[in-house]
């Protein structure tokens, strides 16, 4: 077993990931909450099992940091197309400013999360690549 193996299962990579899966998990259960999506479009487009979606939504911090990352890009997806969507005009909403303010604190959160991470989601996103075939 390599040196950096027995680090990933360290009681300090095992609270870092649980601190993690716990923002990230808030963040898609409130993602699904607000029907930016549903876990079936994430499982048709992504490919996590629902089993997954579920237990990042109910923050099981048995989360891998794979996981983790590939969260990244789908919250990410979802957020952009959705705020596209209510700047643009494309979604009838009956509160469009305040529904623009929480997806901006949505998207602020997110950034707070994954970091540089996250804007590279967005750049890719804003630059008009398909993250679903990118991610394939």
């Amino acid at each position: 077993m390599g040196k950096g193996r027995s680090y990933m299962n360290s009681y300090a990579d095992g609270y870092m990931r649980g601190k993690v899966v716990k923002e990230v998990g808030a963040l898609l259960d409130h993602i699904l909450v607000e029907e930016i999506t549903t876990p079936t479009i994430i499982k048709l487009e992504f490919g996590p099992s629902y089993d997954t979606i579920r237990e990042l939504r109910q923050q099981d911090t048995s989360k891998s940091f794979e996981t983790i990352r590939q969260f990244c890009y789908i919250i990410g997806y979802y957020l952009y197309q959705e705020i596209e969507a209510v700047e643009n005009y494309k979604k009838y909403v009956r509160e469009r400013e305040s529904k623009l303010t929480m997806l901006y604190e949505m998207k602020e959160r997110y950034k707070k999360i994954y970091g540089m991470q996250a804007v590279v989601v967005l750049n890719l996103m804003h630059k008009g690549k398909d993250l679903l075939a990118f991610m394939k």
